[in-house]
């Protein structure tokens, strides 16, 4: 987490009611009752408000939440999420239901398939499993 990022994004008040819009507009059918009051709140923050610092760690986990990428170290999403699937027998019982949520959501988006930071990590950590990437490779 970079604090001065964080301290950065806490003073300057349309950057906070543009990233707690963007969260909402992003991941808003995930978000929890607290994150979506939160937001709100965020919403209407003002010039002379400052954000403490445990609101700005919880935004920038939202932040990240929210932040989607089709490709990630050369490794592009729907590609690793495929290959996983047809080996998915190999896989823990955990491991294979997470893959086949994704597989349901490849199915419907296709190549354009992106996935959050947690999503990245756990792929990675299957596919490290499954030996289809190299155990050197590492989420960054």
């Amino acid at each position: 987490m970079d604090y001065r990022e964080l301290a950065r994004l806490a003073s300057n008040p349309p950057a906070v009611r543009l990233c707690a819009k963007t969260i909402k507009a992003v991941i808003g059918e995930e978000l929890t009752d607290w994150e979506r009051s939160f937001l709100d709140e965020l919403e209407k923050f003002v010039d002379h408000d400052r954000l403490s610092t445990r609101q700005q760690e919880a935004l920038h986990s939202l932040r990240s939440k929210a932040t989607r990428r089709t490709m990630l170290q050369g490794f592009r999403a729907s590609t690793l999420v495929k290959r996983l699937w047809e080996v998915r027998c190999d896989l823990s019982e955990e491991s294979e239901e997470y893959i086949s949520g994704l597989f349901k959501d490849l199915q419907e988006k296709g190549s354009e398939l992106a996935l959050s930071n947690g999503q990245w990590k756990f792929l990675f950590s299957v596919a490290r499993e499954a030996g289809e990437i190299e155990r050197y490779v590492e989420f960054s």
